[in-house]
């Protein structure tokens, strides 16, 4: 598994922020990561998953720190046995998150969601199976929502994957690099390079900007996106139904 650990109150330690992310990986035994560059010209329709090149973690600085409480962690219960656990993304101030169905499972009958160290009990609101999409609606305010960006991010741009687990009652970030692999520009869909992780489902795919084009999970062990498109469709029909008419966030 390739990824980092970050302790949710204090982010990033300082010595550790000009160190690059493939060191770190490597330093803390997951999978290995080529350093290679890809010389211009290389990148064409198509990129392979062993070409992935490890962002440097400065890089992202900022960009975490924008999105780190728009992210958070859920885990589901059966009869007081945890089933799944996963993140999501906040998607309105009063606590509409999505995720991937897969993390909230229909056995299950008990939801929660940690964020900021809180734990707060949720309800499924909306499902779409075709896309393995979920909504789910905690009962608070002043959540940060998350920032939405391009649906069609550059071929080979450097990307985040970023989760949030339950440790210890508390959630910690969890990030692993990803690379863009193909963008098809016709039907306005991208893919990914990166390495497959159960606690990767219904993270966020987050931009050096820190906006999120689309929710990761994963399909035969390989990385399986939602756009912002879907998923911004999908608030918009569990809004229309509640409110009479489509609402935007």
């Amino acid at each position: 598994m390739s990824f980092v650990l970050l302790a949710a109150a204090g982010g990033f330690l300082a010595s550790a922020l000009a160190v690059p992310l493939s060191v770190r990986l490597n330093f803390l035994g997951t999978a290995e990561l080529l350093n290679k560059l890809i010389k211009p010209g290389e990148i064409t329709t198509k990129i392979e998953q062993r070409t992935i090149v490890a962002p440097q973690t400065d890089y992202f600085k900022e960009a975490i720190e924008k999105t780190k409480n728009s992210i958070v962690a859920i885990q589901s219960f059966k009869e007081g046995r945890l089933l799944r656990s996963g993140s999501g993304l906040v998607l309105t101030q009063d606590g509409l998150i999505a995720t991937v169905n897969s993390v909230v499972p229909t056995e299950a009958n008990v939801f929660q969601v940690t964020n900021q160290g809180k734990i707060l009990k949720a309800k499924v609101v909306f499902r779409e199976f075709t896309n393995n999409l979920a909504i789910i609606s905690v009962s608070a305010a002043n959540f940060r929502v998350v920032r939405f960006g391009p649906d069609l991010p550059e071929l080979g741009k450097n990307l985040l994957i970023f989760a949030k687990v339950v440790d210890f009652g508390k959630d910690t970030s969890l990030v692993a690099p990803a690379l863009v692999s193909r963008v098809n520009e016709e039907k306005k869909t991208f893919k990914i390079s990166a390495d497959y992780d159960i606690n990767l489902y219904g993270a966020g795919l987050i931009d050096n900007e820190g906006t999120v084009p689309a929710l990761v999970s994963f399909r035969n062990a390989k990385p399986n996106l939602i756009p912002a498109i879907v998923i911004n469709s999908a608030l918009n029909d569990y809004l229309g139904k509640i409110t009479g008419g489509k609402t935007s966030r």
